[in-house]
């Protein structure tokens, strides 16, 4: 994972302590005391926002993830998308990175130079991250298709290999069809190999 700049360190940080006291301030609101059971559900969200917060200065960004993400659950507050967004960039998820900054964005109305900056690097990098998907899937059907093709043809000339086996007048063509058999098989089972281990790298980015 790239390192965080210090300059963008600092905001992350600095947003994230007018949260915790914007958080603190929610009981509050109107004028008025809220009634005991949303006060509760808001200290507990509270609470796990704020162990969210430290996992996250302390590079436990999954679990500051599921911290995060269960105080939004709890006492949904539009600001946290900003957090959860930090999180889901540390692990690599870009598209839903920028797709939480999104959110913050439309409903807190936030365009400071810094959430600009870093929702333009987001969806470009989400933009990569997709067309390299992609091609991780073509180049997987590409191989697992050749693959396939050249372990078929090893079949057909070994085939045919054993069934003139006997006849000594084609000793020289069974000979090289035996040849491009030996070479054909390797060839495609390394392709055919390649195809799964390309596959498997798809799956688990769809998954992310």
């Amino acid at each position: 994972m790239r390192r965080e700049s210090p300059g963008r360190l600092t905001a992350a940080l600095l947003l994230l302590l007018l949260l915790l006291l914007r958080w603190a301030s929610v009981a509050e609101a109107d004028g008025a005391p809220a009634p005991a059971s949303d006060a509760d559900a808001v200290g507990l969200a509270r609470r796990r926002f704020a162990t969210g917060q430290w996992l996250y200065e302390h590079a436990r960004y999954r679990e500051a993830l599921v911290e995060l993400e269960a105080a939004r659950a709890i006492a949904p507050r539009p600001e946290m998308e900003f957090n959860i967004g930090l999180c889901l960039e540390r692990l690599g998820r870009v598209e839903d990175a920028a797709a939480a900054l999104d959110r913050y964005r439309s409903a807190t109305g936030a365009d400071t130079a810094e959430v600009r900056e870093l929702a333009a690097e987001l969806h470009a990098r989400a933009t990569r991250s997709t067309r390299r998907h992609r091609r991780i899937g073509t180049a997987a059907i590409a191989l697992g298709a050749l693959g396939a093709g050249l372990l078929a043809t090893a079949a057909a000339t070994g085939g045919v290999v054993l069934g003139r086996r006997d006849d000594a007048a084609r000793y020289d063509d069974n000979r090289r069809l035996a040849i491009a058999t030996d070479v054909l098989i390797p060839i495609g089972a390394a392709a055919a190999v390649s195809a799964i281990v390309l596959g498997v790298r798809w799956g688990l980015g769809r998954r992310r």
